[in-house]
């Protein structure tokens, strides 16, 4: 992987912190997460949800604060991440680290996509 991605994975799996990823559309996302816990098989993922959340973002949100992460990777599209986080983080402990780097995309090359990424 060419990016940040692998370094976030492995310091939470060394130290024991909770991730939970939000975006992409729900195949994509349920094949991300599958395979990056395949990859990763110490990391705790507490959970995960699709990007396609305006109809019910409160009860997303409502959501991600129960389950207390302690980082929450977004990848919801340029300007709706930017929105969603900036919701999340005035609604969250200030411990709570969020990345936007969650990405499906074979043109971005983040996660692996359909097993093209290898390393």
């Amino acid at each position: 992987m060419t990016s940040l991605a692998p370094a976030v994975f492995k310091t939470a799996e060394e130290n024991n912190q909770t991730i939970y990823f939000i975006g992409s559309k729900k195949n994509e996302i349920e094949s991300a997460v599958t395979k990056i816990a395949a990859k990763y098989p110490n990391l705790k993922i507490v959970g995960y949800n699709d990007g396609y959340i305006k109809n019910y973002e409160k009860k997303v949100l409502k959501t991600i604060l129960e389950l207390s992460p302690d980082i929450v990777i977004v990848g919801m599209g340029a300007g709706l991440q930017e929105q969603f986080l900036i919701k999340l983080k005035g609604m969250t402990p200030d411990t709570i680290t969020i990345f936007t780097l969650l990405s499906t995309s074979p043109k971005l090359n983040i996660i692996p996509y359909n097993g093209s990424n290898t390393k």
